[in-house]
C-alpha cells in the first residue's frame, strides 16, 4: 500500500485490503530553520507523478512532507512542536510505490527492529 492507493481505496465503501509495508526512511540533515527541519530524501528519492510522502513515524503528529529540492525534503512541523533532532530517522509511506521502488538499490526487510534480509532491486538497472 502507498498513499495513492490508501486514498483510491478509501472511498467510504471500502477498507484497504493491506497494510502498508513499505516505507522510505529519511534522517534530518538541518535543524536550524523556523517551522521546519530538512531531510536526506527529495525528488530523487520518491516517485513524483501525483502525491507527496505522508509520515508513517519518527516526526511529531501532524508533520508533513514536502518537496525541498532533488537531494532533500522538508519536515514541516505543526506550530509549537519540538524540532528532531539531527540523524532523527523519520519514515515515509511512499507516493506511489513501484515507481519509488525503482529509484532505489536494495530493499531492506525487517521484521520489527531487525533486519532480516536485503534484497536487490535487480529492474534498476545499475550494473
Amino acid at each position: 500500500m502507498d498513499v495513492d492507493y490508501q486514498r483510491a481505496l478509501k472511498d467510504g465503501r471500502n477498507t484497504p485490503p493491506f497494510e502498508t509495508a513499505l516505507f522510505v526512511q529519511v534522517a534530518v540533515v538541518s535543524n536550524n530553520a523556523q517551522g521546519y527541519v530538512t531531510c536526506d530524501g527529495g525528488l530523487k528519492c520518491f516517485a513524483t507523478e501525483n502525491f507527496k510522502p505522508e509520515i508513517a513515524s519518527g516526526a511529531p503528529d501532524g508533520s508533513t512532507y514536502t518537496w525541498f529540492g532533488d537531494e532533500h525534503g522538508r519536515l514541516i512541523l505543526p506550530e509549537g512542536a519540538a524540532k528532531p533532532a539531527l540523524g532523527t530517522r523519520v519514515e515515509c509511506v511512499t507516493p506511489h510505490c513501484d515507481p519509488t521502488v525503482n529509484l532505489h538499490d536494495f530493499y531492506h526487510c525487517v521484521r520489527g527492529d531487525t533486519l532480516v534480509e536485503i534484497w536487490p532491486v535487480d529492474a534498476r538497472g545499475k550494473r
